[in-house]
């Protein structure tokens, strides 16, 4: 009796709510959806709770377009959420309807977006030109998300440009269209169209802050996949903690996503935990994901620590994924990941790297791929022509800066490494256990042949650490008295390692020394090695030297959007030769800028040829330092680095 009652209750108040919908709103073709066609519409929705039931759906009928001077009160809150469903595409004409304008000023206010708490479906809403200011859990579309969210864009746009800059404000978990997720986000875009130089959105916060999501949290089935992030601008203000590209703070599940156009990840309050994707990879699952090149990390004039072009600090699983990012920050820096305590594997790195000196001293932990590695890395690497410039720090490598963990079939490919001590190819100092690795590049010190520990592949094996079956290729190094594999052993476990002898440094008990021809083509230096499972000779790979075998990394396509850009020499001391091949249509220009930022030369502006073009860089007019080449197109703005060495 009491369940059929209870039954009855729900049917009565769903025919009530009915009843008082009818009078508030339209379902002009009938289809079962009531009509959203302009502001007051949208604001009746809001100020009902018992519109937001289950049994409701809504869709907007046209493009609305905010008043000014308005402050919208959100649709559904933590003690009644909104349950129905809400889609901004018509699916009788297939057009994607715009909400232009919202503002919302609510700073003392938690749970604040156009839907304060979502627990139904939203889908296929354009969001544009908003300014949201909240406390807690702020976002354009959403503060707190437990639904389902798809197919939804935000950005600026210039053609209803009623803002200088579109903005989403607040403290804690702040992101640009949701604020906090535990529930499902797919399909969802930051811009329509990109345009180089453009800022779409501003988000700001102090605690789990990201372009895309603040944090991927609250519950256990949360999840993301499928969307993407442009040119945004990710900042804190006070505290900072926990900052990403993407998502501040994760502990769910984020695949095929993407940070990518001009989007930048400052710190201007020495913050903790900053990442091109995610700041706070904590427990969390991260597969399939990039970090496009013109990504930049950090700024010039703070010292932000655990910071990372893909994650600034990870304790939970990433796998597939890449990073391209500009860095700027203090110590424990990597081109993927600041600080590891997790599992990474089959990543990338292509990240470049400024380290920059302590308020209390030098800079430390700077890798390539990783600042410090405690946890699993497995089949990753760091691609050729990475530039680490860490000229004053220690514990600084080409792979790792320091590894206290655990890392197999990875390497660092013809990187260019500056720094001070603790200086390896691979790794600056070894506590833990690597295995079947390689390094290739070059190795300097700020003051030629000053520096110390610094070796072809590590610097200082510890007693603690074991390396085995690896090997370097590095071909120049400076310091003092540096080694060929390593200048520095304290008694650490080593096996079946070796180098090249046309580094023609001196060999400080690690390692066996053998020609060039010798390590490309003959079985006999790797006697111990595994050819059948793990490494093979490729002619076509490497340039010859031994290459993995299983699952190549450094084969798999993750589609990310290159030019073929080619600077040779570089470093440069007089006159480099810029190759470009294939390149986008359309008006390109060609400059340099130095490291604080500034233009110092225009190369070229104007539309490129078919097939190759070429152009002169002249280091002899410069001093000695790090300069980046920029190529910019309506499309992509692409950064490489130019080293001018006197």
């Amino acid at each position: 009796m009491r369940k059929s009652f209870f039954i009855l209750a729900i049917v009565t108040f769903a025919m009530i709510a009915n009843v008082n919908l009818s009078a508030q709103f339209q379902d002009l073709d009938n289809d079962g959806w009531w009509d959203i066609r302009n502001y007051n519409d949208l604001v009746t929705l809001s100020s009902f709770a018992g519109y937001w039931n289950v049994f409701n759906h809504y869709e907007l009928t046209n493009n609305i377009y905010v008043p000014s001077g308005t402050n919208f009160s959100p649709i559904g809150n933590a003690s009644m959420p909104f349950r129905g469903s809400f889609r901004g595409k018509d699916p009788n004409n297939n057009i994607q309807y715009m909400l232009v304008g919202l503002i919302i000023e609510r700073p003392n206010n938690d749970a604040v977006g156009l839907f304060g708490v979502n627990m139904g479906l939203i889908t296929n809403l354009v969001l544009c030109n908003f300014d949201i200011w909240g406390k807690n859990q702020i976002g354009a579309l959403c503060g707190l998300n437990e639904g389902y969210i798809s197919s939804c864009q935000f950005y600026f746009d210039i053609a209803n440009n009623n803002f200088n800059e579109t903005y989403v404000s607040g403290d804690t978990l702040v992101g640009g269209l949701v604020g906090a997720n535990g529930g499902t986000i797919v399909n969802c875009l930051s811009t329509q169209t990109k345009l180089p130089q453009y800022t779409y959105v501003s988000v700001i916060g102090n605690n789990a802050v990201g372009g895309f999501v603040g944090g991927n949290t609250i519950i256990d089935t949360n999840s993301m996949d499928n969307n993407e992030i442009f040119n945004a601008v990710v900042t804190n203000g006070y505290f900072p903690n926990n900052i990403g590209g993407f998502s501040g703070y994760n502990d769910g599940t984020i695949s095929n996503c993407k940070v990518g156009g001009y989007t930048e990840i400052w710190d201007s309050m020495n913050g903790l935990r900053f990442g091109g994707f995610v700041g706070n990879n904590n427990d969390g699952t991260i597969t399939n994901c990039q970090v496009g090149d013109s990504v930049i990390v950090g700024t010039n004039d703070r010292y932000t620590s655990y910071t990372g072009g893909f994650a600034g600090k990870n304790t939970g699983d990433i796998s597939f994924s890449s990073a391209g990012a500009l860095i700027y920050a203090k110590s424990f820096i990597g081109g993927f990941v600041g600080l590891d305590s997790g599992h990474v594997s089959d990543c990338r790195s292509s990240s470049m790297i400024n380290a920059k000196l302590g308020t209390y001293g030098a800079a430390d932990n700077v890798g390539g791929f990783v600042g410090c590695d405690k946890g699993l890395i497995q089949r990753c690497y760091v691609d050729k022509g990475v530039v680490i410039n860490a000229p004053f720090s220690n514990w600084v490598g080409g792979f790792t800066g320091r590894n206290v963990g655990e890392i197999e079939y990875s390497c660092a490919k013809d990187t260019f490494l500056l720094g001070h001590n603790s200086l390896g190819g691979f790794m600056g100092a070894c506590f833990g256990t690597v295995h079947d690795c390689y390094s290739r590049g070059e190795i300097h010190t700020v003051f030629r042949n000053v520096g110390d520990s610094i070796g072809g592949f590590v610097g200082v094996l510890e007693p603690s650490g074991s390396v085995e079956r690896c090997y370097s290729t590095t071909s120049r190094i400076d310091g003092t008295a540096p080694g060929a594999f390593a200048q520095y052993w304290d008694f650490g476990w080593w096996d079946a390692c070796d180098y090249d002898l046309r580094c023609n440094r001196p060999y400080y008990g690690i390692g066996y020394g053998w020609t060039t021809n010798d390590m490309k083509i003959s079985l006999w230096p790797y006697q111990y090695w595994d050819f059948t499972n793990i490494w093979e000779f490729d002619a076509n790979q490497n340039d010859g030297y031994p290459s993995f075998r299983l699952v190549p990394n450094y084969k798999v396509n993750y589609a990310k959007n290159e030019k073929n850009i080619e600077i040779y020499p570089n470093p440069v001391s007089e006159v480099s030769t810029i190759n470009i091949t294939k390149p986008e249509r359309g008006l390109t220009t060609i400059a340099v800028y130095s490291i604080s930022g500034e233009k110092v030369e225009n190369l070229y502006s104007g539309e490129l040829t078919d097939n190759e073009n070429s152009f002169n860089f002249n280091g002899s007019n410069y001093s000695s330092g790090m300069y980046y080449l920029v190529l910019e197109t309506i499309n992509n703005r692409i950064v490489k680095p130019i080293v001018v060495q006197h």
